[in-house]
């Protein structure tokens, strides 16, 4: 949300002694405008010193919980592809890409911006961790983001392809396409270190944010989230049509040979429809999600750079920030939890008493 700025009394006090200090001096250089055009529109330090107790410590528990609940839910996904034999399968170490870049981003990214809210905006670890940090930020995030566009695109050739593409689905190929993920991530999140910003030293050294450097900006926002998004759109609505068509395709199988049909056949087809069906439902969700999370920020970090008018109170973008780290923490129940084969993975993770005495108790009854 991009709202005009507001001045304060104290603000126009300051600067109508700017404005007369100006009508007064004969140096071209010191005028109101070029003042305002150093400021950059939303990465002002957020200034906590003065924020209530209560609100600082519900804020920084808030941040907290979602850094333990992304740990925890990636953690279950990665333990469970590599220990449950039937998530064995070189598809699901794509979800275990995401997995990994999703506890990087909550092991060290997350941290680092609690730590900065503790102290009260400020950044105090210095200009070295400061590089370190925003250039993790964004490449974690992007590989994050760019790990669902290889999930999508694995969908989409399974279902539109699935004679090719299970024979080339191997081991090798999947990891080949995890490192292509990993090194545009890197190509995204390197060149503000290199050079390619508008930091200056000083201001680095207590005010530790992302670059404004608008050429960046547009390059960095299109390859971490625009192109992302639109592909898994369109992929994900083309798997939805075809899973659409499919339903229709055994609806109408079932119907023609329901007289002939045998009671297996027509079971079959309805648990083809149900699956077909809980995969559109799924498919919706996941765009839903992955634009609500992401989409606020990156307008914002685009559009604002560009409209020297426009203003964002840095507690809205710090609240934009984490939405967008709120997706790593959702990507195990997405991906993971919606899926029988890993929530039968997990069970066995954190309750394996429970699933043996499930066991159990289905054969007693089988027996009977």
């Amino acid at each position: 949300m991009v709202i005009p700025k507001m001045l304060s009394l104290q603000e126009q006090l300051f600067n109508s002694s700017i404005l007369n200090l100006q009508l007064n001096d004969s140096n071209p250089k010191w005028n109101l405008r070029s003042f305002y055009h150093t400021q950059k529109p939303y990465q002002e330090s957020l200034d906590y010193r003065n924020l209530p107790v209560a609100e600082l410590i519900i804020g920084t528990v808030t941040y907290i919980i979602i850094i333990v609940i992304t740990i925890v839910g990636n953690s279950l996904v990665v333990i469970s592809v590599f220990s449950y034999r039937p998530l064995k399968k070189a598809q699901n170490y794509f979800l275990v890409s995401l997995a990994a870049s999703d506890l990087c981003v909550a092991t060290f990214v997350m941290p680092l911006h609690v730590a900065k809210f503790i102290a009260g905006g400020q950044w105090l670890l210095g200009m070295t961790l400061c590089h370190i940090f925003t250039t993790a930020d964004i490449m974690l995030c992007t590989s994050s983001i760019l790990n669902l566009c290889a999930i999508a695109l694995d969908r989409y050739w399974a279902i539109h392809d699935p004679l090719n593409y299970v024979h080339k689905r191997t081991l090798k190929f999947v990891c080949q396409t995890i490192a292509v993920v990993w090194l545009a991530s890197a190509c995204i999140s390197v060149p503000p270190v290199i050079g390619w910003n508008d930091w200056s030293g000083e201001s680095l050294k207590t005010h530790c944010e992302l670059t404004t450097e608008k050429a960046f900006v547009v390059y960095s926002a299109s390859g971490s989230f625009f192109v992302p998004l639109v592909v898994m759109v369109i992929v994900y609505v083309k798997i939805f049509l075809a899973a659409r068509q499919r339903i229709r395709t055994n609806r109408n199988y079932t119907d023609k040979h329901s007289e002939h049909a045998t009671n297996a056949l027509r079971q079959r087809a309805q648990i083809s429809v149900s699956k077909e069906k809980r995969a559109a439902k799924t498919i919706a969700v996941i765009i839903f999600v992955f634009s609500f999370c992401w989409l606020p920020f990156f307008s914002a970090y685009v559009i604002l750079p560009f409209c020297n008018s426009c203003y964002l109170h840095p507690k809205i973008m710090q609240a934009f920030v984490w939405l967008g780290y709120i997706n790593s923490s959702l990507n195990p129940f997405l991906y993971g939890i919606l899926n029988m084969e890993f929530r039968r993975a997990f069970g066995k993770i954190l309750c394996p008493k429970l699933v043996h005495l499930n066991r159990r108790m289905n054969s007693h009854r089988n027996k009977l």
